[in-house]
């Protein structure tokens, strides 16, 4: 085993040049290119996250807007049919000819997912009424469709005009997320 002893001036210049190695594989460009397009794509995940987090906010809370001063009319959907999925023991009260056998033949789906988020979401009822967690359903539903909508946009455009048209498709009445929790 053969050891080295460096006198302090050779120790220096070791040490610099080990900094220098070190230091230019951290700032090399590639690198440096990469690091940054990995924070930009966190920053992008985060943005839109807290975008569709927004909506739910805002979804959620305009449902009740539009129940307390009677505006679910206005979309002309059938809101009062699907306060019926808000109900305890929903497959088992239907019956051939109910409204609720009705929406179970053009939304099963729909029956479906709020069936089990009803399950899920038993425990809260606590602090919320069935009513108010099926909208929260919708609302989820329809935040979810504004972070897809943001990525996909976001595909095709830079990050601000996918901001910008995420925002105009979570605006729109259209998504319908509003309308159907509103009962």
């Amino acid at each position: 085993m053969r050891v080295v002893i460096l006198e302090q001036p050779q120790l220096d210049q070791t040490v610099s040049a080990v900094e220098g190695i070190m230091l230019e594989r951290m700032v090399s460009p590639s690198r440096h290119a990469l690091l940054q397009l990995g924070a930009y794509h966190r920053a992008t995940k985060l943005v839109f996250f807290l975008v569709a987090l927004a909506a739910f906010a805002f979804y959620w809370l305009s449902s009740f807007a539009l129940v307390a001063r009677n505006g679910t009319q206005h979309f002309h959907a059938d809101t009062w049919l699907y306060a019926e999925l808000s109900e305890p023991n929903l497959f088992d009260r239907i019956l051939p000819n109910t409204q609720l056998a009705r929406i179970f033949r053009f939304h099963p789906v729909t029956v479906a997912l709020a069936a089990g988020w009803m399950k899920i979401v038993n425990p809260l009822t606590a602090w919320f009424t069935p009513a108010q967690l099926l909208k929260a359903l919708f609302a989820a539903v329809g935040a979810l469709g504004v972070w897809a909508s943001l990525w996909a946009f976001a595909a095709l455009l830079p990050r601000r005009y996918a901001l910008l048209w995420g925002g105009i498709y979570a605006s729109s009445p259209d998504t319908g997320c509003c309308t159907l929790g509103a009962h």
